[in-house]
C-alpha cells in the first residue's frame, strides 16, 4: 500500500545481478496493462489512484536468477478511496480510506465504526480535514446489511448465530469485531507503520460496537477508544462462564 505519486523500486539482496528486467502492470477489472519496463538496478514510475478506488499495479522484476512479483494499492493523499478487505472465511467488507499528505513510518491509524445506516463513505467524508491535520489514516469500514444483518450481524460482532445470543457460538474469525483487529492490521502493515496500536472510535450502532469490542478483545493493540452515543450497552454477567 502507497500514497499515489512517484514510486522507486530498487533490487534487494537476493539478487545476483546488478541489472535487472522491470515490468510495471496496471490491474483494471481483472485485465492488466503494462505501463512502464525499464533494464538497470531500479525503476522510477508515476503511480495514481483510479477515481476514488485503490488503484492496483504490479512490479515485475526479473534479476540474476531472482523472479519477483509484488501487488501495490495506490492510494490519494487528503481524499477519499475505498479498497474491498476479505478476512479469512468472513464477508468481504468496503473499507473508505483517507491517507495524509505527510503519510511517514510514523502516521498513526485511526478506525472509524459507522451507525445503523451503515454509511461509511459519509462518516469517512467528515474525518478527512482531521486525518489530514493530525497525520491519521482513517479507517471506515463498510459492514452492509446483506452479509451482516441486523443488531446481531454487526454491532454485537456476528459472535453468535442467532439474535441476542441464542444461537450457536461462530468462529472468531468470523466476528465483525475481528475483521476490524484484521483490517487495522492489513493496513498498518500494507503502510509499513511503526505504531502498533491504533485509535477506534464509533456512533450509535458504530459506538456500541466499540464497547463491545473491548470485552471481546481484550487483548486488541488499542491506543484509544471512543463509544458515543449508544442506544443500549451490554454488561458483562460475571455469574455466568463465557464462552
Amino acid at each position: 500500500m502507497r500514497i499515489a505519486g512517484p514510486q522507486l523500486f530498487t533490487l534487494d539482496k537476493r539478487a545476483q545481478a546488478a541489472d535487472g528486467t522491470w515490468v510495471i502492470e496496471r490491474e483494471v477489472y481483472g485485465s492488466r496493462q503494462v505501463i512502464a519496463a525499464a533494464q538497470g538496478d531500479h525503476i522510477l514510475v508515476e503511480l495514481a489512484d483510479r477515481e476514488g478506488q485503490a488503484g492496483v499495479y504490479h512490479v515485475r522484476v526479473a534479476a540474476g536468477g531472482l523472479n519477483d512479483c509484488m501487488r501495490i494499492e495506490v492510494f490519494p493523499p487528503g481524499r477519499r478511496s475505498f479498497f474491498v478487505f476479505a478476512h479469512q472465511d468472513a464477508p468481504a467488507v468496503v473499507a473508505y480510506l483517507a491517507v495524509p499528505p505527510t503519510l511517514s513510518a510514523r502516521t498513526g491509524v485511526t478506525v472509524v465504526m459507522h451507525g445503523k445506516l451503515r454509511n461509511a463513505a459519509e462518516y469517512l467524508e467528515s474525518w478527512i480535514a482531521w486525518s489530514v491535520d493530525n497525520d491519521q489514516i482513517v479507517v471506515a469500514p463498510r459492514f452492509d446489511s446483506a452479509c451482516w444483518p441486523g443488531a446481531a450481524g454487526y454491532n454485537l460482532g456476528n459472535v453468535f448465530s442467532g439474535a441476542n445470543g441464542r444461537g450457536e457460538c461462530l468462529p472468531e474469525s468470523r466476528w465483525s469485531f475481528t475483521v476490524v483487529e484484521a483490517l487495522h492490521q492489513h493496513v498498518r502493515e500494507g503502510f509499513c507503520l511503526e505504531d502498533e496500536r491504533f485509535a477506534l472510535w464509533g456512533h450509535s450502532a458504530g459506538g456500541q460496537f466499540v464497547h463491545r469490542f473491548l470485552l471481546f478483545k481484550p487483548q486488541a493493540r488499542l491506543r484509544s477508544a471512543i463509544a458515543s452515543g449508544c442506544g443500549w450497552f451490554t454488561a458483562p454477567d460475571l455469574r455466568v462462564r463465557f464462552p
